[in-house]
């Protein structure tokens, strides 16, 4: 995996936490990505990554692609 694509996983990866803990309570931190989903550790609350597709484009911005999150310059 390139650097690239994997800097876009992570980034990828993050939304996905972010989308979860907007639309179901907590924090980012608290979720988890994998098998299709996105889930609360430990057990709980979770959505498939269609429902957070749909819930990401409701919020747009930075989650449907509208805006840029801004970018270190270090």
């Amino acid at each position: 995996m390139t650097r690239a694509a994997h800097a876009t996983a992570m980034d990828a990866r993050k939304k996905l936490q972010e989308i979860a803990a907007k639309k179901l309570g907590g924090k980012p931190e608290n979720y988890d990505v994998g098998n299709e989903r996105v889930f609360r550790k430990g057990g709980g609350a979770g959505m498939t990554l269609a429902q957070a597709a749909n819930y990401a484009i409701q919020l747009g911005g930075i989650y449907d692609g509208t805006k840029c999150r801004p970018t270190s310059t270090k």
